[in-house]
């Protein structure tokens, strides 16, 4: 909760910390024993906290110890739960601390025995007295709401009430000065006509504001210090009349306070991520226990503005909050946002001066990949209210098709421009001319050469797809005796390389290693897949695990194994999750495979070249468009869906 600097990025940075570090960890030791314990069992948001420590320490092979206190304060059962866990041999401890500075003795004795100890969401007093702080920069999650509601109000008149903790509090404090920072204004500013002490307690929430109303019946500008205090708000200023009239922020971002903002009660909220928190937590500890490195100081896990407000673009929409948010969102919830972020989006595309025309070129046209990258991109056109333009080259590698392309939807007034380069290097000239015209340019699928001639690539991480089949041929070969085929597509190809070298991290062996007895280029052909596993049968017959780079390589390296009478002492692993893939897995011909999803990419950026027209906000960076591992054998402490799940998303004919 210390305020630092934050670096652009920040949320992504830690997000990327978070997954690359549990790439390459693999603790797969119940001996590395974790402790977390949370102020009270039953609160959202240390449900949420556990979760992630739950999810984290399976994933990596740890044993986690919980506890809680009986109620917020209950500094006795937190001290009793360390004493438990160093007993037991815990190699570190995760603590919410409930009483700051009653919990640190029992703390010290802790790390004098050798325990890490982090303390998540809450520092203790004084902050050093655990080895590293995990938590939410509460200072810029009022800031965000203050720059919200800064540029929400514009020049208008404006009277604010402050509906706070007590003075003293540190979350509270710092909440409160942020959101004065954000707005522009200091604690003796006039504007300010009232400050009230919630306790954070919707009932309270809504006795202070009745107050303030009383004090002032012409407030429109409402600050509070979480949610359960901006419901109380709403109600009170609801009961008078003016909920039209009166705009609310605050600060959590749980799944009750998403909902209110995709209802309207919250104009909106700064979202925190306990899940996140502990996640980090497990992982960092599990990192000592295998290396030494101990964590120090402190770690701003996240803070993200959630508004409907499709105008203002410094925050993210309620989609994405009710997807990110802590605590169990409604059984409508995810739909509901959807519908009200769309109905937004509509809203404000319709007091454009100008209609809104968007660009995909593909590679080619009838490739299933992109017939499906296609339909998202017309689909969430189509329900924004905006004019699509589509162009494909007439064969892979058509560079001066995707050239003329690009000038012709500059031509026709596209504020921005997806595509899937065929020449990576040859396009960038006309990429360039567009993006100097005033035209975002998104890679989608495959990135340029440079990957910043584009402004933003939104892509599958073909690392992590190789990855995921690497850890599901790892379990399921477990400690047998193992030789190893790799189809590949030929050296240097960059998503052949990501997806192999993926792979063998995933199986957890390097390039040299002797059970890789074959590799073969199949250029991600069928046939030639077939002719490079005949091939490899050749020079060892006793073959047992066979890597493809996607699937058409997959069916013609089963096609060869089934020839030679050894279908059912083979498994194939693969990439891509075409429908065609998947169905390979409810047959037996493919083990697992890694699905991707061109749908998602091309519908996510139509929504950033949307908001782009909106807002003046530039797409930027990799953004991942994630990557699931399919198969019908599921594996402890791996996630992965059933092919029946797989076959409801994938993409291509059924």
């Amino acid at each position: 909760m210390l305020h630092k600097k934050r670096l652009l990025g920040m949320l992504v940075a830690v997000f990327i910390l978070v997954m690359s570090a549990s790439s390459v960890l693999n603790a797969q030791d119940k001996s590395i024993i974790i402790g977390l314990i949370t102020k009270t069992e039953t609160n959202p948001f240390f449900v949420k906290m556990r979760e992630g420590a739950q999810a984290k320490a399976d994933a990596l092979g740890a044993t986690l110890l919980t506890a809680a206190g009986a109620f917020d304060g209950d500094n006795e059962a937190q001290v009793t739960a360390i004493e438990n866990m160093v007993n037991a041999g815990a190699k570190g401890i995760l603590i919410t601390p409930s009483d700051t500075s009653a919990i640190v003795p029992a703390i010290k004795k802790a790390r004098d025995a050798g325990v890490i100890v982090i303390a998540l969401d809450t520092p203790t007093d004084p902050q050093d007295a655990t080895d590293a702080l995990f938590a939410t920069d509460n200072l810029q999650a009022g800031v965000l709401i203050g720059q919200y509601a800064r540029a929400k109000m514009g020049d208008k008149p404006v009277k604010i009430a402050m509906l706070d903790l007590a003075p003293g509090i540190t979350v509270g404090q710092l909440r409160h000065d942020g959101f004065l920072q954000g707005y522009g204004i200091k604690q003796d500013d006039a504007q300010i006509v009232c400050q009230q002490d919630t306790q954070g307690d919707q009932s309270k929430g809504q006795t202070a504001m009745e107050n303030c109303l009383t004090i002032d019946p012409e407030i429109n500008l409402v600050y509070t210090i979480n949610e359960p205090a901006a419901f109380g708000a709403y109600t009170a200023i609801d009961n008078a009349g003016r909920a039209k009239d009166v705009t609310i922020v605050s600060v959590d971002g749980g799944c009750a306070g998403v909902e209110g903002v995709v209802g309207g009660k919250i104009a909106a909220t700064s979202q925190q991520y306990p899940l996140r928190m502990a996640s980090l937590g497990v992982e960092t500890i599990v990192k000592y226990a295998q290396t030494g490195e101990k964590p120090t100081g402190y770690t701003d896990t996240g803070v993200t503005l959630i508004t409907n407000d499709a105008t203002y673009g410094g925050g993210e929409g309620v989609v994405f909050g009710v997807n990110s948010c802590w605590g169990e969102p409604g059984k409508t919830a995810l739909a509901d946002a959807q519908t009200a972020q769309t109905a937004s989006t509509k809203a404000a595309i319709a007091t454009m001066k100008e209609p809104l025309t968007l660009g995909l070129i593909t590679k080619t046209e009838t490739n299933p990949f992109f017939v499906k990258m296609r339909e998202g991109a017309q689909a969430k056109a189509t329900e924004l209210g905006i004019t699509l333009l589509t162009a494909a080259g007439a064969f892979d590698g058509d560079n001066e098709a995707q050239v003329t392309a690009i000038e012709n939807m500059v031509n026709a007034g596209a504020k921005g421009i997806l595509i899937t380069p065929s020449d990576t290097s040859a396009i960038v000239p006309a990429i360039k001319k567009a993006r100097d015209a005033g035209v975002v340019v998104i890679a989608l699928d495959t990135p340029t050469d440079p990957q910043d001639a584009t402004d933003a690539l939104f892509a599958t991480d073909n690392f992590q797809a190789g990855v995921l089949i690497g850890q599901y041929a790892r379990a399921v070969n477990g400690d047998k005796p193992v030789k190893i085929a790799m189809l590949d597509l030929a050296p240097g190809i960059t998503v052949g390389q990501l997806r192999h070298d993926g792979f063998l991290q995933g199986f957890g062996i390097t390039q040299d290693d002797a059970q890789i007895v074959c590799q073969q280029d199949t250029q991600g052909d069928q046939s030639k897949g077939q002719t490079a596993m005949e091939n490899c049968l050749t020079i060892d017959p006793e073959i047992n695990l066979v890597y493809t780079i996607n699937e058409p390589a997959a069916f013609g390296a089963y096609t060869a194994i089934d020839n030679a009478g050894r279908a059912k002492d083979v498994t194939i692993v693969s990439v891509d999750g075409g429908c065609a893939g998947v169905e390979g897995v409810v047959e037996g011909k493919i083990a697992a495979t890694s699905q991707q999803y061109p749908l998602r990419m091309a519908s996510l950026g139509v929504e950033a070249i949307t908001k782009y027209a909106l807002t003046g906000v530039k797409p930027a960076g990799y953004t991942d468009t994630g990557v699931t591992l399919i198969t019908n054998n599921t594996q402890d402490g791996l996630s992965s869906i059933d092919s029946k799940a797989g076959l409801e998303i994938c993409w291509g004919g059924k």
